[in-house]
């Protein structure tokens, strides 16, 4: 299996303007994103399939990222937010937009907002374990699942320590248990 996976760009709630978890990318961020998008297009991407995160950054990133790579996306909670900060709330209400991507059909965009470090694993074990090894794939995310994803492809089975090692609109590139790069930055 071959995965790249790229963290949305900069968000509102990266830069507090918003503190819903569910925001969109600010001017820079979208900046940020044609800049990966643009650097995509120089691979040969014909093989890749499209997954993304249900949050509307992750959305938008791979829209862009779809319109300079022609790659179609499809919408899986798999590579979504670990939600373990969020106290102050139960459920996370994601609504289906309309972005040009195919929804799970069952979709009904309510995540409990207080999963728990074993869950936010779990679930994303569960999801790679879901992919077809011989295939490749180009996933927009988050950086805790990034980080998380590169670990397990790497066969170490923890969630990093949160930090800001995994940067906005950066790249994640891993063939079957071998890491290319990570978090690598192609934008000023």
């Amino acid at each position: 299996m071959e995965l790249i996976i790229v963290r949305h760009g900069e968000s509102e709630y990266n830069t507090d303007v918003s503190e819903s978890l569910d925001s969109s990318l600010t001017t820079k961020g979208i900046l940020q994103v044609k800049k990966t998008a643009e650097h995509l297009k120089n691979f040969d991407l014909s093989e890749f399939e499209g997954i993304t995160s249900p949050y509307l950054r992750t959305l938008q990133t791979a829209k862009i990222i779809q319109g300079e790579t022609d790659i179609q996306f499809r919408v899986d909670n798999g590579p979504a937010e670990l939600t373990i900060y969020y106290y102050d709330i139960d459920f996370l209400d994601v609504p289906k937009r309309d972005f040009d991507f195919e929804w799970p059909s069952d979709w009904d965009g309510r995540f409990a907002a207080k999963e728990n470090l074993e869950d936010f694993l779990c679930r994303v074990e569960s999801f790679l374990s879901s992919l077809d090894d011989d295939k490749k794939y180009l996933i927009v995310s988050h950086g805790s699942p990034v980080h998380t994803m590169s670990n397990l492809m790497q066969g170490i089975r923890e969630v990093p320590e949160w930090s800001d090692s995994i940067a906005n609109s950066s790249i994640t590139w891993l063939e079957n248990d071998n890491l290319k790069y990570l978090s690598k930055v192609v934008y000023d």
